[in-house]
């Protein structure tokens, strides 16, 4: 008789630490599925790739200071021939009105070809928060979206 009332005590004390347990752990499981975002499901552009950074990246925070440290040493009005690399005199990314000129070359040549800056020295993070800049500021303030799938839509 007692090793039955010790196995309904332990089985008692089982079913008590395991509902313990999960009142411990049920508002972690609870926040990870309010906190998932539905581009992760379906067809959507993941999430690391949308345009919910809070804060975004602007000109002022990220797209300024990245031109200057990676490219603006051949790309810039004040590089002197000879200076440039072989960049072509007039392609300069000094200003916010130059980066949008350039746009497409220059979310080709940093983000998919990746072979600029031709030396090197931008690394996969940096390359990977600029096509973001690219798709979330850059493009959408001429008119261009990106449908979540890679593909740019014109928004005339």
């Amino acid at each position: 008789m007692s090793s039955r009332r010790s196995s309904a005590v332990r089985e008692s004390r089982y079913n008590e630490a395991v509902g313990v347990g999960l009142r411990k752990v049920w508002p972690l499981l609870l926040s990870l599925s309010l906190s998932c975002d539905d581009h992760l499901l379906g067809d959507a552009a993941p999430v690391g790739v949308s345009c919910l950074r809070d804060p975004p990246l602007t000109y002022e925070n990220y797209g300024a200071p990245i031109i200057d440290r990676h490219c603006n040493s051949c790309h810039s009005v004040y590089s002197r021939v000879g200076q440039r690399g072989d960049a072509p005199e007039g392609v300069d990314f000094d200003t916010w009105e130059d980066v949008v000129f350039w746009a497409d070359r220059i979310y080709e040549r940093t983000s998919e070809a990746q072979d600029m800056p031709p030396a090197g020295g931008m690394v996969v993070d940096e390359r990977a928060l600029m096509a973001e800049w690219m798709r979330c500021e850059v493009f959408p303030s001429i008119g261009i979206f990106d449908d979540g799938n890679g593909d740019a839509e014109d928004g005339s």
